[in-house]
């Protein structure tokens, strides 16, 4: 037996607490950021400045709609 689908509520209160716990992730990644010393903060931009094929990844094949619909058909199967 399949779970039911999540309903629009549902979907909204996922998204809402994605949101604060991106902020949240945001807000501790400054906090680590500004707790570096000159010499780590050098560092750190000189690896986000140098030619990484990782940060160069290009726009998805698939629409934002599509992961989306993705997302929430794992979070139905739990």
């Amino acid at each position: 037996m399949q779970p039911a689908p999540l309903t629009i509520a549902q979907q909204r209160d996922y998204v809402r607490r994605l949101a604060e716990g991106w902020k949240a992730a945001s807000d501790g990644q400054i906090a680590a950021a500004r707790a570096r010393t000159d010499e780590e903060k050098w560092t750190f931009a000189d690896c986000l400045l140098s030619d990484r094929p990782q940060l160069r990844k290009g726009p998805s094949e698939i629409s934002g709609l599509v992961e989306q619909q993705r997302l929430f058909m794992k979070l139905r199967r739990g």
